[in-house]
C-alpha cells in the first residue's frame, strides 16, 4: 500500500486482469443530468473506497459542503 500526494491511501495491484487501482478519498460529484450522475458514481465506485456523494446542482453542492468535507469535487461545467 502506498500514500497518494494528499496522504490518502492508494493501492495498485497488477494481476492477470490488468492494473487494479483502489483510492481512499472523499468525492463529491456535481452533475445535473441524472443518467450521467449515475454513470459517474458507478464507474468511480469501482476505484473509490469511500462513499461517493452526488448532488444535482451547485447550490446543493454548497449546502453539502457546509456540513461535510471532501477531498475532490467532480463538477459538470455546463449546468443550467
Amino acid at each position: 500500500m502506498s500514500k497518494d500526494a494528499d496522504g490518502g491511501a492508494a493501492r495498485m495491484r497488477d494481476d492477470a486482469s490488468g492494473v487494479q487501482i483502489e483510492i481512499s478519498t472523499r468525492l463529491l460529484i456535481v452533475e445535473d443530468n441524472k443518467f450521467s450522475r449515475k454513470v459517474l458514481v458507478g464507474a468511480l465506485s469501482k476505484f473509490i473506497r469511500q462513499p461517493i456523494a452526488a448532488v444535482d446542482n451547485g447550490l446543493e453542492a454548497l449546502q453539502f459542503l457546509e456540513n461535510n468535507t471532501v477531498d475532490t469535487i467532480v463538477c459538470d461545467l455546463e449546468m443550467p
